[in-house]
């Protein structure tokens, strides 16, 4: 469910009211249901492989925190990263007829980087399976992230019975990040496409030459930018409004001084 659709301009104010009126203790479920909701909207069956994703990291998770001998947490780690991997390539290149789920390869490398965060011990492994569904497919962060790292998530998570469920100022706050996410994604971003698809179409490329094509390339990379930033600032702000704080992982990459700092901040 893309954030730029009329469903889920219907879907977000739903569970928004559902959730001032939910009991504290509930809310994490009410999240979860709404995310598990968003993950099959339009091909019900793509529950299966964030369901199989999430099962999968969890046990591993759970082996992991119980074995406290590096030798032989290691192989479970293997195992855990090879059975998430393994599902991502069959979507990837053997179902090419069935529709790829939306955020496979995003909530796949979130579950790697939670284990491997519990194997090195920066994460503490959850008892509450739904608790920890809600990392892999929390509906703000499902197509594109940002990616988070499981300890801090999940510290928010178990703080959230103890926050008000209308803050003004954090729904505020927001909201207006949201929709400056909004801005870049459709006013910018979208506008630029138009320019980047007509110069760069296949039958259309011979027509054009020196700074139409120019324009072309720095359009094209500015559209990059803008559509990630774009749609990092709305998951930043959505979760922000139910009192989840996102890390960004998007911080200005054009402005990189290497390889390595890109990979970092993108």
């Amino acid at each position: 469910m893309s954030f730029t659709t009329l469903s889920f301009l219907i879907f977000l104010p739903i569970i928004f009211i559902l959730y001032l009126i939910c009991p504290p203790k509930l809310r994490f479920v009410l999240l979860a249901v709404a995310s598990i909701f968003a993950c099959g909207f339009g091909h019900v069956t793509a529950i299966i492989p964030a369901f199989i994703v999430t099962a999968v990291s969890y046990l591993c998770g759970y082996a992991l925190a119980k074995n406290t001998n590096k030798k032989t947490a290691k192989p479970i780690l293997a195992v855990g990263i090879i059975l998430c991997l393994i599902q991502l390539c069959l979507y990837k290149y053997v179902f090419k007829n069935a529709a790829f789920p939306v955020g496979l390869s995003f909530y796949t490398f979130a579950a790697i980087g939670l284990m491997a965060d519990i194997y090195t011990g920066k994460c503490k492994a959850l008892k509450n399976p739904l608790k920890h569904g809600l990392f892999i497919f929390y509906f703000p962060m499902l197509s594109s992230g940002p990616i988070q790292r499981g300890d801090k998530f999940f510290k928010q998570i178990e703080e959230l019975p103890a926050q008000k469920a209308f803050d003004v100022n954090r729904i505020l706050s927001g909201s207006l990040t949201a929709l400056y996410g909004l801005f870049m994604k459709l006013v910018i971003a979208d506008r630029l496409k138009l320019y980047v698809d007509t110069i760069f179409d296949p039958e259309k490329y011979s027509l054009y030459s020196g700074i139409p094509v120019i324009l072309g390339f720095i359009f094209f990379s500015l559209e990059i930018y803008t559509d990630f930033s774009g749609y990092t600032c709305i998951a930043l702000g959505i979760s922000k409004i139910f009192g989840i704080e996102l890390s960004p992982n998007f911080k200005n990459p054009y402005l990189a001084g290497s390889i390595k700092e890109v990979s970092d901040i993108w």
